[in-house]
């Protein structure tokens, strides 16, 4: 087989009204097990094809707005969600930010 898995991450689906019903822990353990299963598969995959590969990050912007992007509780919920991910990123092979507006150019600066 050829390819690799592509996670993608709906930002805009973000619910600010209810984030605080869902724990930062919760959170960090789904994605946890998230980043560990694209590990292990990725582990797997580079031995069975005697090469390195990794998976595709895609961040969908689509649909974000002032207020979520301004809200402690989502910016919790994200660091939350992708603080594991900075103990892989050898298995990112590429990262793509899609559908982003202006608003989120200046807020990521």
């Amino acid at each position: 087989t050829t390819g690799c898995p592509i996670s993608i991450w709906h930002a805009g689906t973000l619910n600010v009204e209810n984030a605080s019903l869902l724990t930062n822990e919760k959170v960090a353990q789904w994605s946890r097990a998230v980043y560990e299963y694209k590990d292990v598969w990725i582990t797997e995959q580079s031995e069975k094809s005697k090469r390195l590969v990794g998976y595709i990050q895609v961040y969908d912007m689509s649909g974000m707005n002032w207020r979520q992007y301004s809200s402690r509780e989502i910016a919790e919920k994200l660091k939350a969600a992708l603080q594991t991910g900075g103990f892989y990123v050898e298995a990112v092979s590429h990262m793509f930010v899609i559908n982003s507006s202006t608003l989120f150019a200046a807020v990521w600066i």
